[in-house]
């Protein structure tokens, strides 16, 4: 596994790291949207696996979505906050 910065194209790049490995998807992230996830779900991977918080306020401010949750939830995703 190797790391770097991506500060352009990075749609490509999520597209082509999981286009590359669908069979499990990990999701870290403190905040979730439903628009972002469906992208990834995309992919069809066999298993999903988000940790994500729980807040009110992020979900009442937008920066999170419920419909986000469901989604993951639809497609038999572990999720954990």
């Amino acid at each position: 596994m190797t790391t770097r910065l991506v500060d352009s194209g990075w749609l490509h790049e999520i597209d082509h790291a999981v286009g590359e490995d669908s069979n499990e998807l990990r999701i870290i992230s403190p905040f979730i949207k439903a628009g972002a996830l469906a992208r990834l779900l995309t992919h069809s991977p066999k298993t999903v696996l988000s940790i994500t918080r729980f807040n009110l306020y992020d979900f009442a401010e937008g920066v999170s979505d419920i419909s986000a949750l469901r989604l993951l939830l639809v497609h038999g995703a572990k999720v954990r906050g």
